[in-house]
């Protein structure tokens, strides 16, 4: 399990009243409008290697339990944010019982 720091997932957190249309492009991929100002998306690029693709928070957790540090951050205004945290905490926690938890606002 000693692997790098993955560059995983870009999370896109935005409003869906903001949505300018029904779905929003991308890069080469189209995604539904978000539901509610709590919802988020997360997107697997694999460092530009291949077009991005969304997966699921479960799906994030299978990944990236085989790292040794995951780096998640937030966009402070968004209360998606926080069930992002969570929800991915609890995939990777599934998959990778013994994990630790680090928060900023502790250091």
């Amino acid at each position: 399990m000693n692997r790098a720091v993955p560059l995983l997932a870009t999370v896109l957190l935005a409003a869906s009243a903001s949505a300018a249309s029904p779905s929003a492009p991308v890069a080469s991929i189209t995604l539904a409008p978000l539901r509610n100002f709590y919802d988020y998306r997360l997107l697997q690029t694999d460092a530009g290697k291949t077009a991005p693709r969304e997966v699921s928070a479960v799906q994030a957790g299978k990944i990236l339990a085989g790292y040794d540090v995951i780096f998640v951050g937030e966009a402070h205004r968004h209360p998606g944010s926080h069930l992002l945290q969570m929800d991915l905490l609890e995939a990777v926690h599934a998959n990778a019982p013994g994990i630790s938890l680090s928060m900023e606002q502790f250091t």
